[in-house]
C-alpha cells in the first residue's frame, strides 16, 4: 500500500504542478487539457495521501482487498483507453498500476489463509 500511496502522491504532484512535463515524461503523445489534468492530480494526491494517512499513521489495512479489486478496475479501464487512443502514456500508467498489482495479489492470497491473533481483554 505504500507503493500505491507513493505513486498516487508523486504521479498527482507531478500533474498538479508541471503538467505537460509529466505528460512527456509518461510518453504522452498528446498534452490533454492542462484543467483537468490538474484536477486529476490534485485528486491523485488527495487519495494517495489518504491511503499513506491510514496505512503508515493509523496501521489501518482494512482497505487492503478493496485496493485489489479497485486497481484491478482501473488496469482493465485504463487498457481500453490504451485500445480507444492508442496513446503510450496509458501502457506506462498501466506498468506503473501493474508493479504493485501484481505484488499485493500475490500476497493477499498466500495471507488469506492466516487469522490473526484475538485478544480476550478489552
Amino acid at each position: 500500500m505504500l507503493y500505491l500511496s507513493s505513486y498516487l502522491i508523486g504521479g498527482g504532484l507531478g500533474f498538479a504542478v508541471l503538467p505537460e512535463l509529466t505528460q512527456k515524461l509518461m510518453l504522452s503523445d498528446v498534452i490533454y487539457d492542462e484543467p483537468m489534468v490538474r484536477l486529476a492530480g490534485l485528486l491523485m494526491v488527495m487519495l494517495g495521501s489518504l491511503i499513506g494517512y491510514l496505512v503508515v499513521i493509523l496501521k489501518d489495512f482494512s482497505a487492503y482487498k478493496f485496493s485489489i479489486i479497485a486497481r484491478t478496475v482501473l488496469v482493465f479501464f485504463v487498457l481500453w483507453m490504451w485500445f480507444e487512443f492508442k496513446n503510450p502514456m496509458f501502457i506506462v500508467l498501466e506498468v506503473i498500476v501493474l508493479v504493485g498489482l501484481i505484488p499485493s495479489y500475490f500476497i493477499s492470497v498466500s495471507y488469506t489463509h492466516l487469522t490473526l491473533p484475538t485478544s480476550d481483554l478489552v
